[in-house]
């Protein structure tokens, strides 16, 4: 029995690839010369493949020179082949319907494949189920995750988009994703793909909060999906903070429920952007890598999602822990996220807490010696940062919040310490250039022109 195909699409499609200019251009945007059934079609389209990307003419003559210079000529039937194909003329017009339908043969025989492999790997006893369901999980996610068709743009998010690209240059040719406090970004210069970032503190200095108004200023400000895994916060908790910190109103109002007159306006007319906010959540509580690479796979796949947020490292587990110290644990954890960072081709932002050694130290001010549980951290992370608050320690700071970044490895870029503030109202963290403001006085206790109730 043949495995799904198409073939005779596959030759309509290369067939118009022949006689049209402009067929390859769109026949290129779905199919891999992997994708086709037939052996020959799969040499003749790598050879039009092949002569695409060197953006040379194509044509009768020149995918015959191609086939000669990839020695396929023979393997495809000669010249003959090439004008049999050549006189099975179809329309341009349907080649990306004929491609998306052979696109679709291709994944229906990947997916046999892998569950061939896989009902023969599960009548071996010695193999772990939930190894194999991992296996098949990466499988199917690796063959699908490149395979998702070009979706309709409207010209105004993509002149948006142009717009904050351009404005991005000039700030400094950023390469990564923009964290949207400049202060950080000066320095990261945007965090890149694959990178693994770890945002370390104390209990109660805020790494919550920086990781939220992060993921604001990618989900809002410039519309980047992101996923968020909360095993310390319920989703109810985390909405508050955000609320508070999109609408500018106090969290302690959110909290006790006492949200009355303009303050309810105030939300309700902030609540249109959170609405539209590309961020999706999940509190499930002590995930295992395991569980969070199938968490997070499923995120990229249904909401294109490109950043995932991790609160936090200490209370995710190990898949054995039987007879492991927490720093073997914490160890395969780190190099866990290190590796779903590569294999979702996205940044990992995961937070941690910092030894009890920090309080002894010269100032409070953290090192990276400071990070809990294992020095695979340090190892397996691109990018430390420490959230360090002299306030809290009671020290005295040149104005009202001042906080600092203390970057203390960039594998691929500079580092050092940068200042933000932290306005506890709203559990925010901004740049230090903004007037202190939270709702109904700014720092000299003035009015806003809001009244309270």
């Amino acid at each position: 029995m043949n495995k799904p195909n198409v073939e005779e699409l596959e030759t309509a499609v290369i067939s118009a690839i022949i006689n049209f200019k402009d067929a390859m251009e769109i026949a290129v945007e779905i199919l891999k010369p992997e994708m086709f059934y037939s052996g020959v079609n799969e040499l003749i389209y790598s050879a039009c493949f092949d002569m695409y990307r060197n953006n040379s003419p194509i044509d009768l003559l020149t995918i015959s020179n191609q086939l000669n210079h990839n020695q396929t000529m023979a393997s495809v039937g000669g010249i003959g082949t090439l004008l049999d194909i050549s006189q099975k003329t179809s329309s341009p017009a349907n080649i990306k319907y004929h491609s998306i339908v052979i696109k679709e043969k291709y994944l229906l025989r990947e997916l046999i494949r892998i569950s061939e492999d896989l009902i023969r790997k599960c009548y071996n006893p010695s193999n772990d189920i939930f190894d194999l369901i991992d296996e098949a999980e990466s499988s199917i996610f690796e063959i699908t995750k490149d395979n998702s068709l070009r979706q309709e743009v409207k010209i105004g998010d993509a002149y948006q988009q142009q717009i904050k690209y351009l404005e991005n240059v000039q700030d400094g040719n950023v390469e990564g994703i923009l964290t949207g406090l400049s202060a950080i970004d000066n320095v990261l210069n945007g965090i890149k793909k694959q990178n693994l970032v770890i945002i370390a503190a104390r209990p109660a200095q805020g790494k919550t909060s920086l990781a939220l108004t992060i993921a604001k200023n990618l989900c809002i400000n410039q519309n980047i999906p992101c996923g968020f895994f909360s095993m310390e916060m319920s989703v109810q908790e985390l909405t508050s903070k955000f609320t508070s910190l999109n609408s500018g109103i106090p969290l302690n109002y959110l909290v006790n429920s006492n949200v009355k007159g303009r303050m309810f306006e105030l939300i309700m007319e902030s609540a249109p952007s959170v609405y539209k906010a590309p961020l999706y959540i999940n509190d499930a509580p002590a995930l295992t890598i395991m569980q969070l690479r199938h968490n997070a796979r499923k995120m990229v796949l249904k909401y294109g999602v490109k950043v995932i947020f991790v609160d936090y490292l200490g209370l995710m587990k190990a898949e054995t822990s039987k007879g492991r110290t927490r720093e073997n644990e914490v160890s395969e954890i780190s190099s866990g996220l290190k590796a779903i960072a590569k294999e979702l081709d996205i940044p990992v932002i995961a937070l941690s807490q910092l030894n009890r050694a920090t309080e002894g130290q010269e100032g409070k001010r953290p090192e990276l010696r400071n990070l809990r549980d294992s020095g695979s951290i340090e190892q397996d992370a691109d990018i430390v940062m420490f959230l360090f608050r002299p306030e809290y320690y009671g020290l005295d700071v040149q104005e009202k919040g001042y906080s600092e970044i203390l970057i203390k490895k960039h594998r691929n870029g500079a580092v050092g310490d940068v200042a933000l503030r932290f306005v506890p109202e709203l559990t925010k963290f901004e740049d230090l250039n903004r007037p202190y403001a939270v709702y109904g006085e700014d720092i000299n206790n003035k009015e806003l022109g809001i009244e309270l109730f």
